[in-house]
């Protein structure tokens, strides 16, 4: 099976063990990282094996690890997404390697080296890398040229644009640019029409 990474990176630094969750914009952007969350899991539709990280970037580093949410009938909330964060922060947290994409917790923190750590740890693990930028080629044209079975990783900034000095690493190695279109979307809905794009592709071929 395929696999689809989605890294967003936001250069704040990792929130407190026990943030509130009153404020959760002012908590190191916890609600933008609920979101995605919830957009991607718990889903039933999903054709590929898809796992989410969020790169905390400032200062010390630390990358948070999604595999998926526990299936049940009721609908998960921003709030309870973010209470499973706030636990998740409360485990020990280990560094990040190649045997972290295995972890059988849904939720889990890694701390980093620095901010190279995590697309070092992304490359061994033979991902292909792929960044959002409104410089890039049409996302549907560079599916369509390269297929779709190969495992991609796709990288998004946050709430606000990533740093110059990160941008320059994903340039140094050499990450493929691609775009959305015009318009400037949520990393939500980004990551809804990455999926959709992929799903479309797969059933041309």
């Amino acid at each position: 099976m395929q696999k689809i990474l989605f890294a967003v990176i936001l250069e704040e630094e990792p929130p407190k063990i026990n943030f509130s969750l009153k404020n959760l914009p002012g908590e190191s952007k916890i609600d933008v990282i609920s979101r995605n969350v919830l957009t991607l899991f718990p889903r039933s539709d999903l054709k590929s094996s898809v796992t989410y990280y969020a790169i905390f970037a400032k200062n010390s580093p630390m990358v948070l690890q999604v595999n998926g949410l526990t299936v049940r009938e009721e609908w998960y909330d921003e709030i309870e997404i973010a209470s499973f964060i706030r636990e998740a922060l409360e485990r020990p947290v280990e560094t990040f390697d190649v045997d972290s994409i295995n972890t059988k917790n849904e939720l889990q923190w890694y701390s980093l080296n620095n901010f190279q750590h995590f697309f070092e740890v992304i490359t061994e693990l033979q991902y292909n890398h792929i960044y959002l930028h409104e410089l890039g080629e049409p996302l549907e044209t560079s599916l369509k040229l390269k297929g779709t079975k190969e495992n991609l990783a796709f990288i998004l900034g946050g709430r606000q644009d990533i740093s110059t000095e990160h941008e320059q690493y994903l340039e140094m190695i050499q990450v493929k640019k691609i775009n959305l279109g015009e318009k400037s979307y949520l990393a939500s809905t980004c990551i809804l029409k990455i999926l959709y794009e992929i799903d479309k592709v797969d059933e041309e071929l």
